[in-house]
């Protein structure tokens, strides 16, 4: 199926990481096998780390897995940090981890309307995580769209891409396509872009 979709439509698919599986000594070899024997280029996929999975008992452990990393990037794989924001030292990894895209934990990008302090103080760090990724020519994801009113506040922050219900529910891979298929503007709603 990802094989189809990437020659189709140049879709790649991301991929959760669980800590034990960045851990493990043969993880590169065996997301370089997985995508052999999918004919997939590295392009086609993007591993998606939360925070919590890159904490690490050690400096060597933590080098390690950015080793991994680099090495998968090499191969044209793209590396995402999931949930951002929600972890104590999300800046640090962004400065040291060869990342590709930021998705933003959806905490941040659920819009409230109003003028009271909490809700001036969300909008406010959800403008500062959109503005650093920018900064740092990061493509931003934000998570967990689910209306309208999201989907204006984050175009009005200039976030590029987004995924949540008001795109789409989850499908099964078989009905992926008619979706992808259907009419004029539907494959940009199914991707979930902001922009444009």
């Amino acid at each position: 199926d990802a094989r189809r979709w990437y020659e189709r439509y140049g879709i790649s698919v991301n991929v959760n990481v669980s800590a034990m599986q960045l851990r493990r000594p043969d993880f590169v070899a065996t997301v370089l096998q997985a995508l052999a024997d999918a004919e997939l280029p590295g392009r086609a996929l993007v591993l998606e780390i939360t925070e919590t999975a890159l904490l690490a008992t050690g400096q060597q452990e933590i080098e390690q897995v950015i080793a991994y990393l680099h090495e998968l990037r090499e191969h044209g794989v793209r590396i995402a940090i999931d949930d951002f924001g929600t972890g104590y030292s999300s800046l640090a990894y962004l400065q040291h981890l060869p990342v590709d895209v930021v998705k933003i934990d959806g905490a941040f990008t659920a819009y409230e309307s109003g003028s009271d302090t909490a809700s001036r103080q969300r909008n406010a760090l959800t403008r500062a995580i959109i503005g650093l990724c920018e900064s740092m020519d990061l493509p931003a994801v934000a998570e967990k769209v689910e209306t309208s009113e999201q989907e204006e506040f984050l175009r009005d922050m200039r976030c590029p891409l987004g995924q949540g219900y008001l795109f789409s529910k989850p499908v099964p891979a078989s009905a992926l396509d008619s979706l992808l298929d259907g009419e004029s503007g539907r494959s940009g709603q199914v991707a979930g872009l902001l922009a444009g």
